[in-house]
């Protein structure tokens, strides 16, 4: 079964947000930098308890917030305590 629409949409906008900042190879294990992290480190690292998913879905969101005014990738989002 291929990638549903609404998946793609969201990865193209976290991919999106997440490449502002430049691209780097496997970061450090700071929260930081995760979301310059590919889904498969993304996925090590969370299976080696290196990084939750809460870190993982916060450092996330503190980016959209950080440039989402500059690009409006993200047109609707809802409250960050209701998806960590």
């Amino acid at each position: 079964m291929g990638m549903h629409r609404r998946d793609f949409l969201v990865g193209s906008a976290l991919g999106t947000l997440s490449g502002l900042a430049g691209t780097s190879a496997y970061a450090a294990s700071s929260s930081s930098d995760v979301v310059e992290w590919q889904a498969t480190e993304l996925a090590t690292a969370i299976r080696s308890r290196k990084v939750s998913c809460a870190e993982v879905m916060q450092a996330h969101l503190d980016r959209i917030a950080r440039v989402n005014g500059n690009v409006n990738a993200i047109v609707a989002l809802r409250d960050p305590k209701a998806l960590i």
